[in-house]
C-alpha cells in the first residue's frame, strides 16, 4: 500500500450472473422485490417454474458475490455501475412497451 502498488479490491465487473440471477435483478429494478412476486412474475414471463426457495438462494449468492446485505444496496450497485446488467433474453414476452 505504501509503494502505490496496493492490489486492487476485487473488481465487480468480473462477476459473471446467471440467467436467473439477471431476472431477479430486472425485477428489482423495476420495483419488485418480495421473493413471492419475483417467483410469480418470473414464472408469467419465461414460462419456468420457479420457487421462492430458488430466488432466496440466488439472492444470498449475489449478496455476497457483491459484499451488500439489500436490496437497495444491491440495485445502487447496478445503477451506479459497479455492477454490469443487461435485461436477458426470454424476460419479457415480446412486444412493444412504454418506458
Amino acid at each position: 500500500e505504501f509503494s502505490g502498488l496496493a492490489k486492487p479490491q476485487r473488481d465487480l465487473f468480473n462477476q459473471s450472473l446467471s440467467t436467473l440471477q439477471k431476472q431477479i435483478i430486472f425485477c428489482l429494478l423495476i420495483g419488485i422485490n418480495n421473493r413471492k412476486e419475483i417467483a410469480n412474475t418470473l414464472i408469467l414471463t419465461t414460462g419456468t417454474y420457479i420457487s421462492e426457495n430458488k430466488i432466496k438462494n440466488a439472492l444470498q449468492v449475489l449478496y455476497h458475490s457483491f459484499k451488500c446485505s439489500s436490496v437497495s444496496q444491491l440495485v445502487n450497485l447496478v445503477l451506479i455501475g459497479q455492477i454490469p446488467f443487461e435485461i436477458p433474453a426470454n424476460t419479457l414476452p415480446p412486444g412493444n412497451y412504454l418506458i
